[in-house]
C-alpha cells in the first residue's frame, strides 16, 4: 500500500515535471507525444475500428508472453487471440503475478520505443515520439477494455492485490515515460536517466515524509 501511494506521488511529481518543461520551452517531444496520442484514437475510430479488438487480444497475449519467456524463463506451448473468444497461452511453470497481469500494467511497447531513442539521430525523435504517443494511447485502451473484475488473472491473484499491483506499477511507468521525454539541465533525458531522476526524487520525498513524522 504504501509502495502504491508513493508511485501515486512520483506520478503527480511527473505530472509537474512536464506542466515545468513546456512552461520553460521544452515541449518538442511532449507536442509529438499528444499528436500521437489524438493519431491513435482517430485510428481507432477508422481505420481499425473492425480490428481493434483482435489488435488488443494479441496485445494482452504478447504482454504474457514477453514476461513470462523473455523475463521469468516460462516456455509456453500455446498461443491463441480471436477477436470473439478472447485470447489464451499455455505454459509450464508456475504462475507469477509479473506474468499474469503484464497486460494491465505494462505499456510494453512503448518502452521498446523509448529504447530505440537510445540509438536514433535527434532529427529522428519526432517520429519516435509521435509513435510513442499511438502507443500509449493504444495501451490505454487495451487496459480500459479488458480490466474487468471477472478476468481470471486478476481473481488469481486476489482483486484487491491485484488492483493494488497494477496501480502500482502503471504510475511508475507513466512517470517514467514522462521523464524520458523531458530536458534537464540542457541535456536530453534518455530512459536510463529518467530512472536516476524517478528513484533519486522518489527517495527524497520519502525522506521528507519520513521527517514530518
Amino acid at each position: 500500500m504504501l509502495t502504491a501511494v508513493v508511485c501515486v506521488f512520483e506520478l503527480y511529481r511527473s505530472s509537474v515535471f512536464v506542466v515545468n518543461q513546456i512552461v520553460s520551452g521544452f515541449y518538442t517531444s511532449f507536442s509529438f507525444l499528444a499528436t500521437g496520442i489524438a493519431i491513435c484514437i482517430i485510428l481507432q475510430k477508422t481505420l481499425l475500428r473492425k480490428n481493434i479488438g483482435l489488435l488488443q487480444t494479441m496485445s494482452h497475449e504478447g504482454a504474457h508472453m514477453l514476461v513470462g519467456g523473455i523475463f521469468l524463463g516460462q516456455k509456453f506451448t500455446s498461443f491463441k487471440a480471436s477477436a470473439d473468444d478472447g485470447g489464451e497461452v499455455n505454459y509450464l511453470g508456475r504462475r507469477n503475478i509479473f506474468m499474469s497481469l503484464a497486460p494491465y500494467y505494462l505499456p510494453y511497447i512503448t518502452f521498446g520505443l523509448l529504447l530505440i531513442r537510445l540509438m536514433i539521430k535527434p532529427n529522428c525523435l519526432p517520429i519516435i515520439d509521435t509513435l510513442t504517443g499511438v502507443s500509449l494511447m493504444f495501451h490505454l485502451g487495451c487496459w480500459r477494455a479488458q480490466i474487468r473484475n471477472y478476468q481470471t488473472d486478476l481473481r488469481n491473484h486476489g482483486l484487491f492485490r491485484s488492483y493494488l499491483f497494477i496501480v502500482t506499477l502503471i504510475a511508475f511507468n507513466f512517470a517514467i515515460v514522462f521523464y524520458s521525454l523531458g530536458v534537464v539541465d540542457n541535456i536530453p533525458v534518455d530512459l536510463w536517466r529518467a530512472n536516476a531522476i524517478y528513484f533519486r526524487q522518489a527517495y527524497a520525498d520519502v525522506v521528507w515524509a519520513v521527517g514530518l513524522l
